[in-house]
């Protein structure tokens, strides 16, 4: 790859809980033609091993920053930003540090289905419970059977059966005591509201946010159309889970942002 490609069109992407690298496979190879894109994930090391935090600091950003210290030689001196849900918040995380210590590094930020944050310590409380929920079930159960009942949720009733099947297949191989660490900090209830973040970001500093939403996603659509700052585009015949369901759309969503 050349160096000019990398510099001018890296496209660092971050995937969901339980994400693999493989997530972006398609994504990446419609977009390889105007980026180098540059998956990374949580990796199947726990987390705990390479984390300290200070009394004073943010524990999510600074657990954020912690893990994506490790890729920082790989990456250039500035690049594009894609977050997928959890991975979304994760972006949202390292935009804000970034933008206090490395500003300009991120020439542009992309969230699908990502979560601003929760507004509430109630909010917060009942979200932190339904995360612990899914920690005991990941302690107690198979993980296959954990899959099935995790992509019941609501958020992902758009899936076609066959759909379902493939995404659990393809996630069968990951540790579940590693995937409850992270569950527990780097779920939304240990997050922050972004939602400051991302009006300044936008408006007095002129980073570019895309936000990406399903049309059949009714509560990230509305987090979405919410947010002050960011530009909203809508997959009016998707769920949460764009890249996956229409790569294609995402991929020529994203690129139309660049060429304007």
């Amino acid at each position: 790859m050349s160096e000019k490609k990398v510099g001018e069109k890296c496209l660092v992407m971050l995937p969901g809980f339980m994400g693999t690298k493989t997530d972006f496979n398609t994504l990446s190879l419609l977009l390889g033609e105007q980026f180098e894109c540059m998956p990374l994930v949580l990796g199947e090391q726990p987390v705990t091993e390479q984390r300290s935090v200070s009394a004073e600091g943010d524990p999510f950003e600074e657990a954020v920053n912690q893990w994506f210290q490790q890729f920082h030689m790989q990456l250039p001196e500035s690049f594009y930003l894609y977050g997928y849900s959890m991975g979304g918040r994760m972006a949202l995380a390292l935009a804000s540090q970034m933008q206090q210590q490395q500003p300009g590094r991120i020439k542009g930020l992309f969230l699908e289905s990502a979560h601003p944050g929760l507004q509430s310590d109630t909010e917060k409380k009942r979200r932190q419970q339904g995360d612990e929920c899914w920690v005991t079930a990941l302690k107690e159960r198979p993980l296959n059977d954990v899959l099935r009942d995790w992509y019941a949720q609501p958020v992902f009733s758009g899936l076609q059966e066959a759909q379902v099947e493939q995404l659990i297949a393809s996630k069968a191989h990951l540790n579940a005591a590693i995937l409850q660490e992270q569950l527990q900090i780097f779920g939304l209830s240990q997050q922050r509201d972004y939602r400051s973040f991302l009006h300044q970001a936008t408006v007095k500093h002129g980073l570019t946010v895309h936000f990406f939403a399903g049309g059949k996603d009714e509560k990230f659509r509305q987090l979405g159309a919410g947010l002050r700052g960011p530009q909203l585009h809508i997959a009016e015949h998707c769920g949460h889970n764009i890249h996956f369901e229409d790569a294609r759309w995402m991929a020529n969503a994203i690129q139309s942002t660049i060429e304007h």
